[in-house]
C-alpha cells in the first residue's frame, strides 16, 4: 500500500531522511507476514517520460529490491495502468509509457537456452543476468509480445 526504498538507495541517491518512530509509520508487514523495518521516511522527486513527480516514501533497512512503487503514489498520480496495451498512464493521461522495456538488456534476465515448462510445475532454469543482478532475487515473466499461436 505504501512506496518502500532501502536505506542503500536512499544513500545512493543521497536523499534527506527524517527518522521515523511513530508505530503508524514503522509497522509494516510484507505480503509473507514478515515484519518490515521502516526507520526513515524521505521525499523525492523522479521523472517518468519527461514528467516530474513527488514520491513521499518510508526507508526500510532491507527489502529484496531498492524501490517499490505503492498504492499511495499511484492513486496520487492517477495512474491507469493497461494491461492489454503493456502501458501505464499517469497524471490524467498527460504521459504514457511502457510498463516493461525490452530495450534496456541491464533490465533483463534471459534465458541460457531453450526450455519448455510442462503446465503446473516448477523447474530451475538457468538464466544470463547482469552482474549487478548478482546475489539478487528475479521475477521472471514471458514479454506480453511471445505468446504461442
Amino acid at each position: 500500500m505504501v512506496t518502500l526504498v532501502t536505506e542503500r538507495f536512499a544513500n545512493k541517491h543521497k536523499l534527506t531522511v527524517t527518522p521515523a518512530t511513530d508505530p503508524a509509520i514503522t509497522k509494516l508487514l510484507s505480503a509473507n507476514t514478515g515484519d518490515i523495518a521502516v526507520v526513515r521516511t524521505t521525499e523525492f522527486v523522479i521523472k517518468v517520460a519527461g514528467l516530474s513527480l513527488p514520491v513521499s516514501a518510508r526507508v526500510a533497512r532491507v527489502l529484496s529490491i531498492d524501490l517499490l512503487v505503492g498504492v499511495d503514489f499511484l492513486q496520487a498520480c492517477e495512474a491507469k495502468i493497461d494491461y492489454r496495451t503493456g502501458l501505464i498512464s499517469l497524471s490524467d493521461d498527460l504521459v504514457k509509457t511502457p510498463l516493461l522495456s525490452d530495450t534496456n538488456s541491464d533490465n533483463l534476465a534471459t534465458c541460457s537456452q531453450s526450455v519448455c515448462i510442462p503446465a503446473e510445475t516448477e523447474m530451475l532454469i538457468p538464466v544470463s543476468v547482469p552482474s549487478w543482478f548478482n546475489g539478487m532475487t528475479v521475477l521472471l515473466n514471458r514479454f506480453p509480445d511471445t505468446s504461442l499461436s
